[in-house]
């Protein structure tokens, strides 16, 4: 419906069908949006524009016209004031909207909602009032609900939530049911593992609280553990290497539960004696977090490689990192990822422990770490069997 009347509006010019959606569920920004109307009438008095508004079809069909009548500069005028108002408009709506919640289309239950769902079905009934997926909303069920969430994160391992009341957050086994990887509990924080996903549940969980709409509360037994497919091997191998010179440790003495546990995945960690990361594999990088302290890899076998850059560095907000690749280029072994200020991680009171987790375990039937110790940046320290 959006999209059909924004069209309608930008092909013919009438503005009608969009201002009938809002001016009687918010009069105040209808109100505001009419003297917004009147500005940029004032404005096209002020520069004196001589053609009137179009739409797009009529607007490519007049001016040669108009051209040709000596009112290019017109044509100039009227484009630029059409943009600086449409901004304008644009920010104050979006302010008002979200400062008032006003119930315009698609918030706060003003959709059209699936009548097809059983009558009784509480699950269904429940997933009608709400646009978001199910595992968003079981989700915010599992935190507590939204009077329970103070406050939304996420990193490229974990999603971040801080709580009112620890007590109301569910069980790890019913979080592992909506497809975490383990549950952290400190204090008020809770950090529930998903990988690289976590970041996109993250928004989608905030979109939903900003929206102000229903959120159906489901109970435990509606969450239903996902069945694994049984696992299938591709019969081959990948050789994973020193991301620094320095320290090889095993994974399971990392000072991060997530990664000690195994949450993410198996592998090792480096002790860096520099800031110069590498590559551990031959392949493609597919994701660099906006932190800039975690980057995915994916090999030509499949493997998938996450390279954490210390504990809990998300916070210094990628001012000790500078990312010398971008998603989707393609990497050697032993090419530089990223250059870390470890002096500045230090000063900031993190570990600079640089982690390499092999994330996609269904597609994984060993890992050997066969090497530890002080290594070379490049060396050889595992191998992985998919």
């Amino acid at each position: 419906m959006l999209f059909a009347t924004a069209l309608a509006t930008f092909l013919t010019g009438v503005t009608e069908p969009i201002e009938y959606m809002f001016m009687f569920i918010a009069t105040p920004l209808y109100i505001i949006y009419a003297l917004v109307q009147g500005a940029a009438f004032a404005m096209a008095d002020l520069v004196n524009l001589r053609v009137h508004s179009f739409g797009s079809i009529e607007f490519l069909t007049r001016t040669p016209m108009a051209i040709n009548a000596g009112l290019a500069l017109d044509i100039f005028n009227f484009v630029w004031v059409t943009v600086l108002f449409a901004f304008i408009m644009y920010f104050i709506a979006n302010f008002m909207i979200k400062k008032f919640n006003y119930a315009t289309p698609g918030r706060n239950g003003n959709y059209e909602q699936n009548d097809d769902a059983p009558a009784g079905d509480g699950a269904a009934a429940g997933a009608a009032t709400s646009s978001a997926s199910s595992q968003v909303i079981n989700i915010i069920n599992l935190l507590g609900g939204r009077a329970n969430i103070v406050d939304v994160d996420a990193c490229m391992t974990r999603l971040r939530v801080t709580v009112k009341d620890a007590e109301k957050v569910g069980t790890e086994e019913q979080w592992k049911a909506e497809g975490a990887m383990g549950l952290v509990m400190k204090g008020q924080g809770v950090q529930a593992i998903y990988g690289p996903k976590a970041d996109v549940l993250k928004s989608d969980i905030q979109d939903v609280l900003d929206s102000g709409e229903v959120i159906p509360e489901t109970l435990p037994s509606q969450m239903t553990a996902v069945q694994k497919a049984e696992a299938t091997f591709k019969g081959v191998t990948d050789e994973v290497h020193s991301v620094a010179d320095g320290e090889v440790i095993n994974i399971e003495d990392v000072k991060d539960p997530v990664f000690s546990q195994k949450m993410m995945g198996d592998g090792f960690a480096v002790e860096p004696e520099n800031g110069h990361i590498v590559s551990p594999v031959a392949g493609k990088v597919t994701s660099v977090f906006p932190t800039k302290h975690a980057l995915g890899l994916v090999t030509d076998n499949g493997l998938e490689v996450l390279v954490h850059i210390g504990l809990d560095t998300v916070s210094l907000e990628g001012k000790p990192f500078e990312v010398k690749v971008s998603e989707g280029q393609t990497v050697a072994a032993g090419d530089l990822l990223v250059e870390a200020d470890l002096d500045a991680i230090r000063e900031a009171g993190r570990e600079t422990s640089t982690i390499v987790v092999f994330t996609n375990a269904d597609a994984i039937k060993s890992v050997k770490v066969e090497h530890t110790g002080k290594l070379a940046a490049n060396a050889p320290v595992a191998t992985v069997e998919l």
